[in-house]
């Protein structure tokens, strides 16, 4: 069993830059935020698989 601890804080961050360069209104930010967050995270878990 393997347990990874991943600062979530970062992630949201990132997101949120990318929305806005993508200019996605406040509300549809608000939307989808988390679940971008969630994908954000769980793509770098499994690139650090990798190595």
């Amino acid at each position: 069993m393997m347990i990874c601890a991943w600062d979530e804080r970062l992630s949201t961050m990132a997101v949120h830059r990318t929305m806005i360069e993508a200019d996605l209104s406040r509300k549809r930010q608000k939307e989808v935020v988390d679940k971008m967050a969630a994908a954000y995270m769980l793509q770098g878990f499994l690139e650090s698989l990798r190595y």
